[in-house]
């Protein structure tokens, strides 16, 4: 497959010595038994960091000196610099000349980011969560927060139309309909992969949220207000995102998803509208560095103001926050996500027609195949 950086099978053996080459597979010289090198195929799972990114990434932590940056002192100030440098990128990335309508909050990875929601998200009696079938685990497990916050769930197909989902809203029990009308200030949630984890389809994520953020289909007989949530853990590591493109209020990444490295780190994206909903729960656990002032003696304690750090529970991974140019650099030198997406679609369409031609001896499909 051809890109900026040329045909990846000139670089392949270099960038990404563990796989086996489709050149030689093809002439039948496939390493022996005592060989390392595999055919990797579980991009979905996670992407594969190439040789030159992760000594690019080693060079930049190794060039400086990182301390916590909660501390002071020119070690500290160097890893919010790292951190300052990860966030503006990222955001450059996935909303381009509209990131300063987001904040991206650092997580350890998608699951925390979808933990973090669900636990600060403003429920009430009446409010619902939404989310698709074939959903991440994770994303099933927010039932478990909103439930105890007085939220209903509902589990959708993934060809439900918007009308659907909104209806949920107003499928609760009498009471909590009742409470809904005259509340129409609560907020529901619906969660939604930008590609599906079973099949790999695609959601229409923009024509949903435009529907939900209409008064006339989301705000529908007093059910509250809908907002958005789009897990893009999945799509973004093989083709471009354009969050503000989406219409959706929150995203959720891991970053070895995207590059491969650094693992242990991820994000939640949110408009800056959005973000400002988001509250600890009342007595909730809060850590250090997510604090303005807080008194020991005393029920007493006010979270920081920019979203970024009042979620920032502990020392943040100012390590591999430092990694993330890296990873950014890596794409780009392979000619960015949009040659990514076409070679990842040329592969897909290769391997499904190879799987599609295996036959059992008497004619039988051997492989079912899910998916378009």
């Amino acid at each position: 497959c051809e890109s900026e950086a040329g045909c990846i099978d000139s670089w392949r053996a270099c960038e990404l010595p563990g796989l086996i080459s489709p050149l030689d597979a093809a002439a039948g010289d496939v390493p022996g038994a005592e060989s390392q090198a595999i055919v990797y195929l579980d991009w979905a799972g996670a992407a594969l960091p190439l040789r030159s990114q992760l000594a690019d990434a080693a060079a930049a932590v190794a060039g400086q000196t990182l301390g916590n940056p909660h501390c002071t002192g020119p070690a500290a100030f160097a890893s919010m610099l790292a951190e300052d440098a990860a966030r503006a990128q990222l955001l450059a990335h996935f909303c381009g000349h509209r990131a300063h309508e987001w904040d991206l909050i650092f997580t350890a990875g998608a699951t925390s980011a979808l933990k973090l929601v669900s636990e600060c998200f403003p429920w009430a009696d009446g409010s619902r969560l939404a989310f698709a079938s074939d959903s991440h685990t994770s994303v099933i497990g927010m039932r478990g927060p909103a439930g105890a916050a007085g939220a209903g769930f509902a589990c959708l197909p993934p060809d439900a139309p918007p009308s659907a989902w909104a209806a949920t809203a107003t499928h609760a029990s009498p009471s909590v309909r009742h409470l809904a009308f005259f509340n129409n200030s609560s907020f529901n949630l619906a969660v939604l992969p930008l590609e599906s984890n079973f099949d790999g389809r695609n959601y229409d994520v923009r024509r949903l949220a435009s529907a939900l953020h209409s008064p006339h289909e989301g705000h529908e007989q007093g059910g509250g207000q809908w907002l958005v949530l789009v897990d893009i853990a999945k799509a973004a590591g093989t083709g471009p995102v354009d969050l503000p493109g989406l219409g959706a209020d929150f995203a959720v990444l891991s970053l070895y998803k995207l590059a491969g490295a650094p693992t242990g780190l991820g994000c939640l994206l949110a408009t800056k509208s959005a973000a400002r909903l988001l509250r600890r729960p009342e007595r909730g656990f809060f850590g250090g560095g997510s604090v303005a002032a807080v008194l020991a003696c005393a029920d007493f304690v006010r979270a920081r103001a920019a979203p970024a750090a009042a979620f920032a529970d502990g020392t943040p991974n100012f390590r591999a926050m430092a990694e993330v140019p890296a990873g950014l650099r890596a794409l780009r030198s392979v000619g960015g996500m949009r040659a990514v997406a076409a070679h990842t679609n040329a592969l897909a369409c290769e391997l499904r027609g190879r799987l599609g031609a295996m036959r059992h001896a008497d004619g039988r499909a051997a492989v079912r195949l899910y998916g378009k």
